[in-house]
């Protein structure tokens, strides 16, 4: 146990005291898809990736990588949160991490991926464009196989008074 970490008799808990030093925290804006359809909790870890651009010039970039996660909407207790989807999410980043996040903000989206807490590791990934997902894949060719006609038969149709014949396969 922290002594930091520890609230004397009748203080007040508030959100500084889970801040690591040197830390700021930090709202993103966010909705059930962005969010990871509410499987994000505090104390969860996450990549941030940020989408810009349109048609062709559409782009997507992990911007910030195992970010702690200090709070959702005003949630800080770790734990399930039944599912439900979130508008916002509280994030610990450093000063310059802030500053990126906030420019990123203002960019068209920013989504979130839940990383596995074994995951330590940072990667560069670069970025990808709509490109990327035609690259390496090769056409998928399904061969229809006709079926056989089988034999012609003729039945008897019966239409009010009159009555005919129609031949089916």
């Amino acid at each position: 146990m922290l002594a930091d970490k520890v609230s004397e008799f009748g203080e007040t808990v508030t959100m500084v005291q889970a801040l690591g030093s040197n830390s700021r925290a930090m709202a993103i804006r966010v909705d059930a898809v962005t969010a990871v359809d509410g499987f994000v909790t505090p104390g969860d870890r996450v990549d941030i990736v940020m989408t810009e651009g349109s048609g062709s010039a559409l782009r997507a970039a992990t911007i910030l990588q195992d970010i702690r996660v200090l709070g959702v909407d005003q949630n800080t207790q770790q734990g399930n949160r039944g599912g439900a989807a979130a508008r916002t999410i509280t994030v610990e980043v450093a000063p310059k991490q802030g500053q990126l996040l906030a420019l990123a903000q203002r960019a068209d989206a920013l989504s979130l991926t839940l990383r596995t807490e074994r995951d330590v590791s940072d990667t560069d990934l670069g970025q990808v464009s709509p490109d990327d997902l035609m690259r390496n894949a090769d056409p998928i060719v399904v061969k229809t196989a006709r079926p056989k006609a089988g034999p012609v038969r003729t039945i008897k149709v019966r239409r009010g008074t009159t009555t005919g014949v129609a031949e089916i396969q």
